[in-house]
This record gives structure tokens, sequence and C-alpha cells, in this order.
């Protein structure tokens, strides 16, 4: 996987969501999270979603992700309640989905020394099919 070049006297790092593979199928990059991905996302009719750890027919779990910053510590992070965000239809131009950083999006350390105890991020992605010309996903 590709490195995220550091910034703010950060180092690069690695963010690995991948979910364990124990018939080693598709492990590409020789990491796996044990409550790393599937993730199911779900929307809601006020223009929220939700995400949670596990597939939509599953039971929900803890979301997991590491950080593995260059020449450093691996830093594990876990969130049991489900990520809210918002979206945007396709009716106000990009159908986009975002996620603010605060409470909704907060992860606790529980793994890595020089970590960050808590952390929380956010983002926005425009949501469009997997195609070879990027075709816009509709949400309604």
């Amino acid at each position: 996987m590709p490195e995220c070049t550091g910034t703010n006297g950060l180092p690069n790092a690695t963010v690995t969501s991948n979910g364990t593979d124990p018939l080693n199928v598709t492990k590409n990059d020789e990491e796996d999270v044990l409550n790393g991905a599937p993730y199911c996302i779900t929307g809601n009719t006020d223009d929220t979603f939700s995400l949670r750890g596990g597939t939509c027919s599953e039971a929900p779990r803890a979301i997991e992700y590491v950080i593995d910053f260059t020449g450093l510590s691996n830093c594990r992070y876990s969130r049991l309640a489900a990520i809210t965000g918002t979206f945007r239809t396709h009716a106000a131009g990009d159908a986009t989905a975002t996620l603010i950083p605060g409470v909704n999006t907060e992860f606790q350390r529980v793994e890595g020394i020089l970590c960050a105890a808590k952390v929380r991020f956010g983002m926005t992605i425009t949501l469009e099919t997997d195609k070879t010309t990027a075709e816009p996903l509709y949400v309604s």
C-alpha cells in the first residue's frame, strides 16, 4: 500500500484497515487488522449515514485500523459505536459523504507507544461507481 506523506513534523505513514483473511486468499500487503473491513454503511432518510464494523448481514462489531508510522511504531485504534456523517444527493451537485471531526469520528488507542490516546478525523468522499471513466453514484 502506498505511504501517506507526513506533514507538520509527522513521519510518513501507512493506514491499514484490511480485515483478517484466514485463508490468505486476498491479502496483498502482508497486514491484517482484527476488526478491519468489511464495514456496513447505511443511509438514513434525513441525509445522514452510519458506518459500522461487520457486513450488513452480521452483528455490529468494532471498527479498527492501524497507522504504521515509518521508522517509528504502529498505532492501533478502535471504535465500537458506528461512525456517523451526512451525505449530499446528486440533485445538489456531486453525491458526497462527509465526516466532520468530532465525537462521531473519535477512535481510542488500543495499542502503540507514542500514539495519541484519541484521534478524530474528517473527510468528504465523492461517491462514484468503479468504472474506467468515473460515473456518479446516485444517492436517494
